[in-house]
């Protein structure tokens, strides 16, 4: 027995029952079954995730360029072997030297074998230091069976939430009658203890931004630093790294009053927020992950961000020095007309899947995060992925329905696990309005549909719709589960809504009916991706959710002090 046939797993499987799986070599009933047990099971997705490597490894791989000197040296070596083959037939009780011959071809292949490897081996470095410069043609894989729509299932009562209340610092109460006060609220998207505050209070015309960091879940913060601020009214907003809850960068816009002319600048830290270092103005990293010393995020310019009619587009970029330089790795969506909205980076190999955007036909300007962009509706996008840093790039394997969706939510990845992600396609509108809904928990390999909760909310003038996901609503759990909020009030198209009325509902894989955990403490939700289910955190004020970094940004304001209330809670 190899160890390619040796069990890995409590259902039997080896490395090669996994390798047929991969390769679709097995019946329809087998590859479901190996399908729903890949979720649950590390064993078999780190074998998995090292077939997914090895096979990326081998399609980005380059035939090296021909030395000139092995040709000369192989028809020397021939030539040589032929002379002494020649003398063996004037020596007949010699022993032919045939064998010679092919050890001679032997010695050479062997050579040359080496001297691909190592071709290949300083190649790869250099890619990987950013020597290619080229721009490779991204890969479609071929699409998978378009998904059957399944009607939407009554919800069933799940277990109520147990939320625990906590208070952001006092000292960041804006002043009464402040109308532009903002609160950045960052939480490390991998460590729920872990949260940041930028806060400034206009109090003076040389605003200062204090920044402030929590590690036990906002039980106590401590002031672990001061920004400046060039301007008379002044915001933040903070993103931290996914990969190191230590690492963050607060980006700071400021305002003269007089001119209306903005700036932005962007401090990054390493040590939580005791010592800052600026690294650049009109920019802001989304998405910031570093690992093994390669850092990457979106690069997005701040310059336009006023004018909806010049939308700038980010670019996915890489630094091997802390951001002192960095390139951008997504030339090759680029030249598609693509742009990088979100991205993740897998913690186990490194790889990277974003989800992309079109951009729009009049603007060929490299952004991946434009809400200044005017559109009635989100814009289309599509999830594609790459194992060797931007250099190569494949589109994840997809439903043709789910194509172009309106939304997708990804899950925090953990370890070599396959990526797991969920799309949503809306058909019709008011009261036809509709949603598919598709998801993969296993890197794209097998998608299956899921049903919506029938539930209905008004969409005005006596209009009752289906509800569907929203855009930038929702989260997809590192276990393959779904929670979004949805409206449970009265389906009286003119009733009042209010914040109570909307509950969060979670749909596990392979469950058919969402199931009601009762409302929430807040408007704005986030949710930190610990395995193997996840802590959600609820923000009591009035603000949104921007970006993949956990940023929650909170806008007070009012004659009321509101100093910010936070509540976390944990999925059973």
């Amino acid at each position: 027995m190899s160890a390619s046939t040796i069990p890995i797993c409590s259902l039997g499987l080896s490395p090669d029952d996994l390798s047929a799986w991969r390769d679709h070599a097995l019946s329809a009933n087998d590859e479901r079954r190996i399908a729903d047990h890949i979720g649950s099971c590390q064993a078999c997705q780190r074998t998995v995730a090292g077939h997914e490597a090895l096979a990326a490894a081998l399609r980005a791989e380059r035939s090296p360029a021909p030395d000139p000197r092995n040709w000369p040296q192989l028809q020397a070596r021939i030539g040589g072997d032929n002379r002494h083959r020649r003398a063996a037939h004037r020596l007949p009780a010699r022993p032919a030297r045939r064998p010679a011959l092919w050890g001679g071809l032997g010695a050479v292949a062997a050579v040359l074998l080496i001297s691909t490897l190592f071709f290949r081996l300083f190649s790869r470095q250099a890619d990987l230091r950013g020597a290619s410069s080229h721009v490779t043609t991204p890969t479609i894989i071929a699409t998978p069976q378009a998904l059957t729509a399944v009607a939407p299932t009554a919800p069933i009562v799940g277990p109520k939430l147990n939320w625990q209340m906590r208070m952001a610092p006092e000292s960041v109460i804006p002043p009464p009658g402040n109308q532009t006060y903002t609160n950045g609220f960052a939480f490390s998207p991998t460590d729920a203890s872990t949260a940041y505050i930028c806060a400034t209070t206009n109090a003076t015309l040389t605003p200062t931004i204090t920044v402030w960091a929590t590690h036990d879940g906002a039980a106590t913060w401590t002031h672990v630093g001061d920004l400046p601020s060039d301007g008379e009214v002044a915001q933040c907003s903070v993103i931290v790294d996914a990969a190191d809850p230590m690492r963050l960068t607060v980006t700071v816009s400021a305002q003269n009053s007089s001119t209306y002319q903005s700036s932005f600048t962007t401090a990054l830290s390493d040590d939580g927020g005791k010592t800052w270092r600026m690294i650049g103005s009109n920019m802001r990293l989304v998405g910031l992950n570093t690992q093994q010393g390669v850092s990457i995020a979106d690069v997005t310019p701040l310059t336009d961000v006023a004018n909806p009619n010049n939308p700038q587009y980010a670019q996915l970029s890489a630094s091997r020095d802390d951001w002192k330089t960095f390139q951008a790795i997504d030339a090759p969506l680029a030249a598609r007309g693509l742009a990088v909205y979100r991205v993740w980076r897998r913690p186990g190999d490194g790889a990277l899947l974003v989800v992309a955007i079109q951009r729009q036909a009049a603007h060929s300007t490299p952004v991946a995060n434009p809400p200044s962009v005017a559109t009635s509706a989100p814009p289309a996008t599509t999830l594609w992925q790459s194992a060797d840093l931007g250099e190569h790039w494949t589109q994840l394997p997809t439903p043709p329905n789910m194509l172009n969706v309106n939304n997708m939510l990804v899950a925090q990845p953990v370890g070599n696990a396959p990526w797991k992600a969920c799309g949503f396609q809306q058909t019709g509108s008011g009261a036809t309005l509709n949603q598919l809904i598709g998801c993969t928990l296993d890197g794209g390999r097998t998608w299956q549909s899921r049903p919506l909760p029938a539930l209905k909310q008004s969409c005005g003038s006596g209009c009752l719709a289906q509800q569907v996901v929203g855009w930038d609503n929702g989260a997809l759990l590192p276990d393959g589960s779904l929670i979004v909020p949805f409206y449970t009030g009265p389906t009286d198209p003119n009733a009042v809504q209010t914040q109570s009325m909307f509950h969060l509902f979670s749909l596990t894989p392979g469950a058919t009916q969402w199931q009601d955990h009762g409302s929430w403490p807040g408007s704005a939700l986030t949710v930190i991706a610990s395995a193997p289910a996840g802590t959600l955190v609820s923000y009591s004020g009035s603000g949104s959710l921007d970006g993949p970094g956990g940023e929650l940004v909170g806008h007070l304001g009012g004659d009321v002090p509101n100093r910010g209330v936070l509540a976390f809670a944990t999925l059973p």
